[in-house]
């Protein structure tokens, strides 16, 4: 069974340590756009595009360290050296992606400087079982190439492509401004007045860090005030509104703030842009769609996208997706109908909007409902569930 495997991020190399684990049942194919692994833990000084004219994927910066603790980060069966530090640089979380490919030995079935342009079912004339048409390019020669494989993992991310907010009047602002993707340096910022808008994990990673270089940081967002200990030239302020002069925006709550620059840190869009129409799947309301436990395409099965799930341990969940879809694949356990996956994940939606109190279009959103999920994916998988020392200490942290 040939798979394709789309990413080499840390989804995408845990994919194929475990799709090249079956004793040549399956072979994975991993295609990486970039020239080396990691994806999203790659750091580049670069924003924009890159000297071949792709986006930059990374939303790495220069300081950023682990929100998380090495501990709770790791694979399963892979920790982390050990260190005293728990809450590591960037530079030695893809340290230990090199080394797990280098453990496994990876690095044979990654197919660099490969850029998917087009993935779409098919019907297999041997068989007559669905197959995958993949087409994708060689980024160094511009050769296009196409091959057939039996299933598919989509592996590539979802912190690359921006979402920027509408606010009125901002062409008038006079000041910098970057999304939270584009930042790479404090030091660009130096002795600067900052509002920073956006207080999940991105917008307080940087206001911490951001503040040891400028004057006053200014945490903008309409979410109940954060109590963590944050520097003491942080503010919390409530959401912006409208800019209403070259430096300065009226919020919601009917109050002023005067800025330098401004930093969104408002999140990103899922995309995909290569799977074609006939793939299914379709983004709606900020949900990924139609998707059984968050990660299988219902109308075709030999699909899986990978870390969907938001406000996770993603290591873990991506190795626990990743094996639950190999045993589908290989038949050794049974999914749902078609209708009753949609009507599991229907059930789902009714019960995170209706008795959580969620909001509809944070229906991929985990936090702590990320245990139960991973406790039933390890049960529908058969395979060993996640210790319960990494909850207690993932609730410890946040």
């Amino acid at each position: 069974m040939q798979v394709a495997v789309i990413g080499a991020g840390a989804a995408g190399i845990c994919a194929a340590r475990h799709f090249a684990n079956t004793s040549n049942r399956t072979v994975p194919w991993v295609f990486e756009q970039s020239n080396c692994i990691g994806g999203t833990w790659v750091f580049t000084s670069q924003t924009g595009k890159d000297t071949r004219g792709e986006p930059i994927h990374s939303s790495m910066y220069k300081d950023l360290k682990t929100n998380l603790p090495k501990e709770v980060m790791a694979f399963p069966d892979f920790p982390f050296q050990n260190t005293d530090d728990s809450f590591l640089h960037h530079s030695k979380v893809l340290e230990y992606l090199e080394n797990y490919c280098k453990h496994f030995d990876l690095y044979k079935y990654i197919k660099f400087n490969s850029k998917i342009v087009n993935v779409e079912p098919a019907i297999s004339d041997k068989t007559g079982s669905e197959i995958w048409n993949v087409e994708y390019k060689n980024l160094e020669t511009q050769q296009s190439f196409k091959e057939k494989f039996d299933a598919v993992l989509v592996c590539n991310g979802h912190y690359s492509e921006p979402r920027y907010p509408d606010i009125p009047g901002l062409e008038n602002f006079t000041g910098k401004v970057i999304h939270s993707h584009d930042f790479r340096y404090s030091e660009d910022f130096r002795d600067e007045n900052i509002v920073i808008l956006g207080a999940a994990a991105s917008g307080t990673d940087i206001a911490v860090e951001i503040a040891k270089s400028v004057n006053q940081v200014y945490l903008s967002h309409n979410n109940p005030f954060l109590q963590a200990k944050v520097p003491p030239n942080v503010a919390q302020i409530r959401g912006i509104d409208r800019c209403v002069s070259g430096n300065g925006f009226l919020l919601k709550d009917g109050s002023r703030v005067q800025c330098d620059s401004l930093i969104l840190a408002t999140g990103y869009h899922y995309n995909f842009p290569f799977l074609s129409d006939k793939c299914g799947v379709h983004i709606e309301n900020n949900q990924v769609k139609p998707l059984y436990k968050h990660f299988l395409n219902i109308e075709h099965p030999s699909m899986a996208l990978i870390g969907m799930p938001l406000q996770i341990c993603p290591f873990p969940l991506f190795e626990n997706q990743i094996r639950y879809f190999m045993k589908i694949l290989m038949k050794e356990v049974d999914i749902p109908s078609k209708e009753d996956m949609y009507k599991d994940t229907a059930a789902e939606r009714d019960y995170r909007v209706n008795t959580l109190g969620m909001r509809e279009k944070d229906f991929h959103k985990m936090g702590d409902l990320q245990w139960n999920y991973n406790a039933e994916l390890a049960h529908l998988a058969n395979i060993q569930p996640l210790p319960p020392v990494i909850e207690k200490l993932y609730k410890e942290v946040w």
